[in-house]
């Protein structure tokens, strides 16, 4: 294999590992941020984790606009 070759492959998986960490991180303030927003609120169980559900893929969808550069 070609040194040209390891270090884009390199590249690209430092690219996909960062991009990984980024999504976690913002599906896990998501779900934070809203379960603290919810908390004082009185409503069904279900509710609270329908909306987080809907925080966490709002999430996940604004990560997905984020162009991978490969």
């Amino acid at each position: 294999m070609d040194s040209m070759q390891f270090l884009k492959i390199q590249q690209v998986v430092s690219d996909i590992a960062i991009q990984g960490a980024t999504v976690l991180l913002m599906m896990f303030s998501a779900g934070m941020i809203v379960g603290l927003l919810l908390r004082p609120l009185t409503m069904p169980h279900f509710v609270k984790n329908l909306l987080t559900g809907i925080a966490i893929l709002g999430g996940l969808f604004l990560w997905s606009q984020i162009p991978l550069k490969f």
